[in-house]
């Protein structure tokens, strides 16, 4: 991993999945940090979670760069780290969820879904705080019954994503009128039940 300059982001990283996981799969976002995913079989993935926990120093757009540990680097990824004001990130995770609820109404046949992406979709056109906290305070028996439909349909052993404890945050942060913390506990929710559903699509394909 790579940070530049001075650059200090606090937070960590860890992989999802696998018997690596809970071993050297963790770490703090650092330039040099190392993320072992273990071996992989031939067709194996990981899933790979970052969390700042503050952007507090990154006065302008930084990239992360993650490479894979060969001379030269064959692959890898970045993260671009950047603050925005709250209406900005309002109106990115509303889209970003309509999108999602798309996706999960095509693979469950799931009608309720379909609606809420609509809904979703005309909310995030009008984004402030208090529309916000109205968007979730309407939907959220819908949201919370298209998450629970989806998870049961999934049949997984583990919610190894954290699905339920991110839409748990979402829930207790908008009861708060908490709107910093109710966007992270959305982009969360978002990435986590989005990344379910890659896992699941994935495991189907090499089925």
């Amino acid at each position: 991993m790579t940070v530049p300059g001075k650059v200090r982001v606090p937070g960590t990283f860890n992989v999802i999945g696998g018997p690596n996981a809970a071993g050297g799969g963790k770490g703090e976002i650092a330039d040099g940090a190392v993320v072992d995913l273990g071996v992989l079989a031939p067709g194996e993935f990981r899933f790979l979670r970052f969390h700042a926990d503050s952007l507090a120093g990154i006065d302008t757009p930084t990239f992360v760069h993650i490479f894979e540990d060969t001379t030269p680097p064959a692959n890898g990824f970045s993260i671009l780290l950047s603050r925005a004001s709250r209406e900005k990130v309002i109106e990115r995770n509303l889209l970003e969820l309509a999108g999602l609820l798309k996706r999960v109404a095509e693979l469950d046949h799931n009608r309720e879904a379909t609606r809420h992406a609509e809904r979703t979709t005309e909310a995030f056109r009008k984004p402030t705080e208090e529309s916000f906290h109205e968007y979730l305070k309407i939907n959220r028996t819908g949201i919370s019954s298209i998450t629970a439909a989806h998870l049961h349909l999934a049949k997984s052993p583990a919610d190894i994503f954290g699905v339920t404890d991110a839409e748990k945050n979402l829930w207790k942060a908008a009861a708060e009128h908490n709107t910093d913390q109710a966007l992270l506990a959305l982009t969360e929710l978002i990435e986590r039940l989005d990344d379910q559903i890659t896992s699941e699509t994935r495991k189907a394909a090499k089925h």
